[in-house]
């Protein structure tokens, strides 16, 4: 090769650096796992008992928040889902939504802007089977009585 070719090589490498170099500044650092090495989180127990603690090693756990009132709310709102859970199987008496059945409605509760409504769906899965009542009549109780469980549900 020549020194002209070596020399147009080198500023081809040299303007590909360059978009390399420009890509990298613009390219943001991939999110950390929290917790990290030493630092605090809080988190709850099966019994609900918020804790604080420091990581001593075990990077990347699982139920974790950076405050105690994040672990508080996310304790709540699981809470509420049990709550909620238990009582639409309760009140559902054994049935459970049949998806290959599309004739048959399947209620559900939703929330608009302030409101918990229902709504149905003969083979569109908008929520989780548990969250699907038999009748009208079921899901209308149910906001009557677990309306806060709802909302909190619906807010996360």
């Amino acid at each position: 090769m020549t020194k002209q070719e070596l020399q147009a090589q080198a500023s081809e490498l040299q303007k590909q650096l360059n978009k390399l170099t420009k890509k990298i500044a613009n390219c943001k650092d991939e999110p950390k796992m929290f917790p990290q090495k030493g630092e605090e989180y809080w988190h709850w127990n099966q019994m609900g008992s918020i804790f604080s603690n420091k990581t001593h090693g075990s990077e990347g756990r699982l139920n974790v928040y950076k405050t105690k009132e994040e672990a508080e709310r996310a304790r709540d709102i699981q809470w509420a889902k049990q709550h909620v859970a238990h009582r639409i199987a309760v009140l559902n008496d054994g049935w459970t939504p049949d998806w290959s059945d599309i004739q048959t409605r399947k209620y559900f509760l939703a929330k608009d802007t302030y409101d918990l409504r229902i709504d149905h769906n003969l083979f569109h899965k908008l929520q989780p089977n548990w969250m699907y009542c038999k009748t009208a009549e079921i899901a209308q109780q149910l906001i009557e009585e677990c309306s806060d469980d709802l909302m909190l549900i619906f807010s996360e």
